[in-house]
């Protein structure tokens, strides 16, 4: 029994120092995760300013068959939608929240991945209030993986600048949160 006990404590020993070298490996690995994250808050940044820049700039085709683009809509602010034609109950019940106009801004649809046709049968069914743009060069549509759409930016159009985006809402609370958030920048006076 007495050849035992320091036995024993070189064994406590060794898995303390075990558990201590696994603790450290996992400080590491979370440290290099949020050195990752906030190395991509930038990109995230420019991502979005690259899409408000493309989102402004380029013709859009409406249903009509009319080119437009939104840097030419009238209104200061813009609320845009990107957004494939799909019926994902959520997708289509955070869309439907949304009129033509919310405050001072104008709201618009630019749909994904369809033609003129497609989004004319989307439109019968869906609950959308809003004109709906397609993207028929594409460009959105190689940006936005399916699971970022709905992706929404409100705009501010005289500057160019974005105001306020967000990806897709599954939960009802965070719809009515987003909603909440443009109401409040889109009825406040500049």
């Amino acid at each position: 029994m007495v050849f035992e006990k320091p036995a024993m404590k070189g064994n406590r020993l060794r898995s303390l120092v075990a558990l201590l070298l696994a603790l450290n490996v996992v400080l590491l690995w979370r440290f290099s995760v949020l050195k990752h994250r906030l190395a991509q808050m930038s990109t995230v940044s420019e991502f979005t300013d690259s899409l408000a820049r493309y989102v402004l700039t380029q013709p859009f085709r409406t249903l009509d068959g009319r080119l437009i683009q939104l840097s030419e809509i009238p209104e200061p602010l813009l609320l845009v939608f990107i957004f494939r034609p799909t019926n994902c109950p959520p997708c289509l019940q955070e869309l439907s929240l949304y009129s033509k106009r919310i405050g001072r801004a104008s709201v618009y649809g630019i749909g994904l991945g369809t033609n003129e046709q497609e989004m004319r049968l989307f439109l019968q069914e869906s609950p959308l209030q809003f004109p709906v743009l397609i993207d028929e060069e594409g460009w959105l549509s190689g940006r936005l993986p399916d699971a970022w759409t709905p992706f929404k930016l409100l705009l501010d159009r005289a500057v160019g600048r974005v105001l306020l985006r967000g990806g897709p809402n599954a939960h009802a609370t965070d719809q009515q949160r987003f909603l909440d958030r443009v109401n409040q920048l889109v009825t406040t006076e500049p």
